[in-house]
């Protein structure tokens, strides 16, 4: 190998050509880069529209709805004129009504509910305005919250149908309603008691209804979790510590299902998830200790083992077709898509490089999954591709709300330069495209794997290629399954082509519900025995070729010109990439020629220019982007940097 060549560096930036499908902006409600979304903005569906707090810029922060159009996204009502609005949060569903609470016309906090009507958005009247509605949860028809000195109240969205349950703590504001749940009509949820501290109620919302569950002093309930007609919880005892109860709402009835740590030490630790008839968690492995596993459980003691040794979910599980599906997180940062039927040989590894599952969005015999990329399954790894691409946006808030599907269609917040935080939208009706792989590439070949899904409906697909954006090759594709609902895969290989050429490819796949084209480029490959031939008439790494010969005198050797993309035989060294200069960073970026695949680069950095004292800057580009950035934090009083390349 030759010594690396090592020079101070400059700048190049190059932009990225095309792209996969991704969703599309649904209105620009905010004009310019100002947000019309807020950290109080939750996407909640009622009826057939989406509804949700925005900011038009002159109205303040309001509730508006869509029904997935540009036309059909408008506010719902001006709860409190002026700029400030009426900044509705706590947004929550129950029966047909979206509960919520904001500022009325005076700037007061109210309980308000909306039908996403302008007439059938309103105030309760019930409550005065100094009675502080909180801690909103929907169960069935009712919705409960807290008032006053947190006492629990509920509502059915009429006058007489809202008034105060129960007062449990009467010297102290001790109600938590927030992390209860329904069960039928019935809601549960922890709530202080004099003698028994943090315990488990239930109410059928009336006073005489509402009683304490179960005399177990500090049971703090939490991730209350309904499977079928049971109750499940994760409980504390002072002699078992916090483990996995259940309950049908009867003292008698409530109890620890296993003690999974024996003795005082707790076992279960996080949320609980629902499928297929079993509850499934995370807890100490009893074949591994020291290590959190995957468990489930029917509800009885026999019936509750660990699944996944010393490896539990990351992120937040879903449930699809009677099985559940996570996401775990390896040590190198990536995940690994799994499933589980509830039995240890049903519990499979589907796919690894997928990102972390926080929500499952069934659709007609597969789900999706994502953050800023979406991704469609039907649970096997055959039928797992990334179908979108969001990378020009940022989705934000996404432990809090993740997309949300309505209508067909997926809703995301993010945030895009241009046009701010706004909603955006992906239609899931269109034919899929998978993420193109390029493969095989050599001077004059390549090959494009890709998987197409109709998705129920006729569908017909080509792929185009050439050397511009005007393509000139046509493909066709066949689907062969006509209305199938299933990804189907192509492997189409490039022959005949010109070494160290980019081209462009495109694919269509169009059906009655629309059009979705997925782009992109590759090079084919251009190594430095083409360009000493081009540039020099022989391939041989001598004489003028040689790699370390300046043919042009202008300081640079054959191997830098080549790397860089310039010509050995013309003074060019003022080409170079050069640096840009931050407040508190200095950015290196270049982009290497096409298909040069023998060099690698990267970039030093020191306080001095003394032996030992260089260390290498983190590359973050992509593909043919090269990109250091050498934080402030790692300087001196001196600033020395330094591209490095080797040849392969």
């Amino acid at each position: 190998m030759k010594t690396p060549q090592l020079f101070a560096a400059l700048l190049v930036t190059s932009s990225a050509i095309g792209g996969m499908p991704s969703a599309t902006l649904l209105k620009d409600i905010r004009s310019g880069n100002d947000p019309s979304l807020s950290d109080l903005t939750r996407l909640r569906v009622v009826g057939n529209h989406l509804l949700f707090a925005a900011n038009d810029g002159a109205s303040g922060l309001e509730l508006w709805r869509t029904d997935g159009t540009t036309a059909g996204t408008v506010m719902v009502k001006d709860l409190c004129p002026g700029s400030h609005g009426g900044q509705p949060y706590w947004p929550t569903v129950a029966g047909k009504n979206l509960y919520f609470r904001a500022h009325d016309s005076s700037g007061y906090d109210r309980l308000w509910k909306s039908d996403g009507t302008t007439s059938g958005t309103v105030i309760l009247s019930t409550l005065s305005r100094d009675d502080d509605p909180r801690l909103f949860v929907g169960a069935g028809d009712l919705l409960y919250f807290t008032a006053k000195r947190r006492e629990l109240w509920r509502t059915d969205g009429s006058t007489f149908g809202t008034f105060r349950v129960a007062d449990l703590t009467p010297e102290t504001d001790g109600t938590n309603n927030q992390a209860g749940t329904g069960l039928g009509s019935t809601f549960y949820f922890p709530a202080s008691h004099p003698s028994f501290g943090k315990a488990l109620w239930r109410t059928d919302g009336t006073a005489a209804t509402t009683v304490l569950v179960k005399e177990v002093p500090d049971l703090a309930p939490a991730s209350l979790t309904v499977s079928g007609s049971t109750l499940f919880f994760t409980g504390n005892d002072a002699e078992f510590g916090r483990e996995l109860w259940r309950s049908n709402g009867s003292s008698a009835n409530t109890f620890m299902v296993k003690d999974i740590a024996p003795g005082s030490a707790s076992g279960v630790s996080g949320q609980l998830a629902v499928a297929g008839g079993l509850v499934y968690f995370a807890a100490n492995s009893t074949s591994n200790p020291g290590s959190v596993s995957l468990w489930r459980s029917d509800g009885t003691q026999a019936g509750t083992y660990e699944l996944l040794p010393g490896t539990s979910f990351y992120g937040t599980p879903g449930a699809f077709g009677g099985m559940l599906y996570f996401t775990t997180r390896l040590n190198d940062g990536s995940n690994q898509l799994w499933r589980s039927d509830g039995t240890v040989p049903g519990t499979i590894l589907i796919k690894s490089g997928v990102p972390t599952l926080n929500q499952v969005i069934p659709m007609d015999g597969c789900f999706y999954f994502g953050d800023g990329s979406l991704w469609q399954s039907n649970g096997t790894a055959a039928g797992t591709y990334q179908v979108s691409d969001n990378s020009e946006l940022s989705p934000f808030m996404l432990s809090v709300q993740p997309p949300i599907m309505t209508g067909g269609k997926v809703y995301y917040m993010a945030f895009r330069a241009g046009t701010g935080s706004e909603l955006f939208v992906y239609d899931l009706a269109p034919p899929s495209i998978s993420r193109p792989e390029i493969t095989g590439r050599t001077r004059s070949s390549a090959m494009i794997d890709l998987a197409l899904n109709p998705n129920g409906w006729n569908t017909t697909a080509k792929l185009e290629y050439g050397t511009t954006e005007a393509y000139g090759t046509t493909v066709p594709l066949p689907l062969g399954m006509s209305g199938s609902r299933s990804f189907q895969s192509f492997s189409i290989p490039f022959s005949g082509l010109a070494l160290g050429t980019t081209y462009y490819y495109r694919i269509t796949a169009t059906s009655e519900k629309g059009t979705r084209i997925s782009t992109g480029t590759f090079d084919t490959l251009y190594t430095r025995e083409d360009w000493r031939t081009a540039k020099f008439g022989s391939p041989e790494n001598t004489g003028r070729a040689a790699d370390d010969f300046d043919a042009d005198s202008d300081g640079l050797s054959n191997l830098i010109e080549y790397a860089f993309g310039l010509d050995p035989l013309k003074p060019d060294a003022d080409l170079l990439p050069k640096v840009e200069s931050q407040n508190y960073a200095m950015l290196l970026e270049f982009t290497k020629p096409s298909g040069v695949e023998d060099i690698s680069y990267s970039v030093e950095w020191s306080n001095s220019l003394e032996a030992g004292t260089w260390r290498t800057a983190k590359n973050t580009g992509v593909e043919n982007l090269q990109r250091f950035v050498v934080e402030k934090e790692y300087w001196g009083t001196k600033r020395f940097v330094r591209w490095v390349i080797n040849p392969k």
